[in-house]
């Protein structure tokens, strides 16, 4: 026996499979029997019979939700400013639309309008915190200190008190001086290099 053709999901039954539907539960069909002869689930069957009739022909009914807050040639604007500069966020949209264009709808009607028209949303990539001078430096200290910190030794311990003692001779009266004043307090913290007899001297 071949199968039932299914009804296409969301597609909405047609008048004549509406009138039929009243047909069959007058002559005392079950919903299930019903639902078998139209190829649809039984929920179809009784929302029809609930929400249809014969006075309006077996018609759809009329859409009763909210009514669209733009138009095409404002979709048209929002999709021209969302292109025009990549990292503008929905938000910032909104503003622009309110002052130039007497817009007022919200992010979430912007996102849907983009959506709708193919525009995928996305995050742009964060520039780094660090500038490039900083970089440099910090580049010039590791090539500097990173042999003592990082090297392959049992004795990585005591390098370590090494490096601390020297970063401390080298840097710390000037650069506390100069960032702060001469009276600066340096302070640190429980690490075992730092409190090591060799950098508490």
């Amino acid at each position: 026996m071949p199968p039932k053709p299914q009804r296409k999901r969301g597609k909405p039954l047609t008048p004549e499979q509406r009138r039929k539907i009243f047909d069959l539960h007058g002559k005392r069909f079950s919903n299930l029997k019903i639902s078998a002869k139209i190829s649809c689930t039984e929920s179809v069957i009784r929302n029809t019979l609930k929400n249809y009739n014969a006075a309006n022909g077996y018609a759809s009914k009329k859409w009763n939700g909210a009514n669209r807050k733009t138009t095409a040639a404002e979709d048209h604007i929002i999709k021209r400013l969302a292109v025009a500069k990549r990292d503008r966020s929905a938000t910032t949209i909104v503003q622009m639309l309110k002052q130039l264009h007497v817009i007022n709808i919200s992010a979430q009607t912007v996102m849907n309008r983009l959506a709708g028209k193919g525009c995928k949303p996305r995050l742009l990539k964060k520039r780094p915190m660090i500038s490039r001078k900083s970089k440099a430096l910090r580049r010039n200290f590791a090539e500097q200190y990173g042999p003592w910190s990082w090297g392959h030794s049992h004795h990585r311990g005591e390098y370590e008190c090494h490096v601390i003692v020297r970063i401390l001779e080298d840097h710390l009266i000037e650069d506390g001086t100069r960032l702060c004043s001469k009276n600066f307090i340096m302070q640190a913290d429980n690490d075992p290099k730092h409190k090591s007899r060799l950098a508490q001297k």
